[in-house]
């Protein structure tokens, strides 16, 4: 997701139009930052099925601030080439028929989330249940296999949903209107700047 911040027309003086740069980079990390933390929100969000295990999706959005050129000041937030592939597949979804997805990390998942087995529930005096899994490594092992290679059949064959949190993000109007106020914000503070340095600026900025 793209954010751009653009400068004004080289209309001021030398010292006004650095100020005035100055004051949009802020505006500009502050809408960075914003909009990362609105993309996890909705990460979070995500109904059905939150695409939230180990974090590695949260945690590897990143907000990077691009050189200034030709006086436009710009920002990406992205995936990290970590989360990257990952990310991918969840904003835009899995097509029916491609091949994969990859079984290892499917079955990592199956490991961590208790999704195969059998399991032997009891409960105490207290009411509470407490649930062990039954059996030896061997039979633990080809049970999560199982679960793990017909979860992989499932999403080859159906496909997945998209999630759409980038697209999400970058369309809510909460985040939409803090990133308009940021920006006023950096003129307001530029003006109180260039008002102690000396003057106005020619034609002025809105």
């Amino acid at each position: 997701m793209k954010v751009t911040v653009q400068n004004v027309p080289a209309v001021l003086t030398q010292e006004g139009q650095r100020m005035l740069t100055e004051e949009l980079v802020k505006a500009r990390d502050q809408t960075l930052k914003l909009y990362r933390s609105t993309v996890v929100k909705k990460i979070n969000e995500t109904q059905p099925f939150a695409p939230v295990d180990t974090g590695t999706l949260r945690t590897g959005i990143w907000s990077m601030p691009l050189p200034l050129s030709l006086g436009r000041i710009e920002g990406w937030v992205i995936p990290s080439p970590v989360s990257q592939p990952y990310a991918v597949v969840m904003e835009l979804g899995r097509r029916p028929g491609r091949p994969g997805p990859p079984l290892a990390p499917i079955l990592a998942w199956v490991k961590r989330k208790g999704l195969a087995g059998t399991f032997s529930i009891k409960r105490g005096k207290t009411g509470h249940a407490s649930r062990r899994r039954v059996g030896g490594a061997k039979t633990k092992a080809a049970q999560d296999m199982r679960a793990a290679v017909a979860i992989r059949k499932s999403i080859h064959e159906k496909g997945t949903k998209g999630r759409f949190f980038f697209r999400r993000a970058k369309a809510d109007t909460v985040a939409r209107e803090k990133a308009r106020g940021l920006v006023q914000a950096a003129i307001r503070r530029w003006k109180r700047r260039l008002k102690k340095a000396g003057g106005p600026p020619k034609g002025g900025v809105k």
